[in-house]
């Protein structure tokens, strides 16, 4: 049998020749093994950590790259706002004498030389200290307004505009040559001799004033010469009358309903409000001044244990005898065995 020494702890074979490991060698062998796990480790880890980072930094790039082309869009749409709305100027009792007393100014005109230079004067201190008198032909014309009238507030090109409609006359004199009959001498043919007349004529407007108008802190410059348009239609080129919304539907005739209607709109003309307590939900009363001059129709439709009333009626001013057309609609319901108005509309829709 072979001892080993106690410095030899393992034996191994390497091309067929056997070789002692000293222990001071064996111990060497798994130092190195740990560095290089050490270093893998480390190695993985630095390479963990530089993805987190280009990871984090792409999604940074990418988020502010989100964020400037939200903030350059914000700019856009305030600066597209700016544009279209040049200047905000809501209407105002200071807006209002301002704007009225600028057109009592401009629009009167008179042919006496004193009275030009003092509207001169007067219109220079609505516009901003750079105006100059715009050319204006004076000669032969006065003009004088009748009547103005607040339109509107609107955005053109830029400009804040106040309009204002105006009903003025126009009195133009003018010189024409006619010609006159000279005193015939007997014996002699008919002359003629030309004269010059002086004749007026009246022209009445009815137009729209434009003022374009510049505001700060609730003061006010006209900015550009004011300019007339005419006055746009207000009136729908479409639509139909509100109808009956239960034409289709199944009427019902009740002589006693019919009888109720008829009496209450007797009291609903003739009474006050508070009077009618007793008789609707939501007390009227016209206190005399309207009454019933015919009921063109009167339509019942069963709700309930009640009915939907539309009414067609004419009505009119007391002793007088001009006449108009009205709708009403009903909800009429049983209260103490005795009907009642639980709702009345102006509209044969409601």
């Amino acid at each position: 049998m072979r001892f080993f020494n106690k410095h030899i702890i393992s034996r191994f074979s390497k091309n067929g020749k056997n070789y002692d490991v000293p222990n001071e060698e064996r111990k060497k062998i798994p130092k190195a093994t740990n560095r290089r796990k050490t270093i893998v480790i480390i190695f993985y880890s630095v390479l963990v950590l530089l993805l987190f980072v280009l990871i984090a930094s792409f999604v940074g790039a990418s988020k502010a790259k989100n964020e400037s082309k939200d903030a350059l869009k914000v700019v856009k749409e305030i600066k597209t706002k700016y544009q279209d709305n040049a200047e905000t100027v809501q209407y105002n009792p200071k807006l209002k004498l301002f704007t009225d007393k600028f057109i009592d100014d401009f629009i009167n005109l008179s042919g006496d030389d004193k009275r030009v230079e003092d509207r001169e004067n007067k219109l220079k201190a609505y516009y901003p200290t750079d105006y100059k008198q715009a050319e204006e032909n004076m000669d032969n014309v006065e003009r004088k307004l009748n009547s103005k009238e607040f339109y509107n507030i609107t955005k053109k090109d830029k400009q804040t505009i106040i309009q204002y409609i105006v009903d003025y006359d126009l009195k133009v004199s003018e010189e024409k040559e006619v010609k006159v009959k000279k005193k015939k001498e007997k014996g002699k043919k008919q002359e003629y001799e030309t004269k010059t007349e002086k004749k007026e004529r009246v022209v009445n407007q009815k137009m729209l004033i434009n003022l374009p108008i510049k505001s700060e802190n609730n003061r006010y410059v006209i900015v550009e010469y004011p300019y007339f348009t005419s006055i746009p239609s207000s009136k729908l080129n479409h639509g139909t009358m509100i109808k009956d919304n239960l034409e289709d539907k199944k009427r019902e005739d009740n002589p006693e309903v019919k009888k109720f209607i008829e009496d209450f709109f007797d009291k609903y003309t003739s009474s006050k409000s508070e009077d009618m307590a007793y008789l609707m939900d939501n007390p009227e009363g016209l206190e005399g001044k309207r009454e019933v001059s015919k009921f063109n129709e009167i339509r019942l439709y069963p709700k309930d244990s009640g009915y939907i009333a539309k009414i067609d009626v004419r009505m009119k001013d007391k002793d007088a005898p001009l006449e108009n057309t009205e709708h009403y609609t009903l909800e009429i319901v049983k209260k103490d065995k005795k009907y009642y108005v639980k709702k009345m509309t102006n509209t044969f829709g409601g």
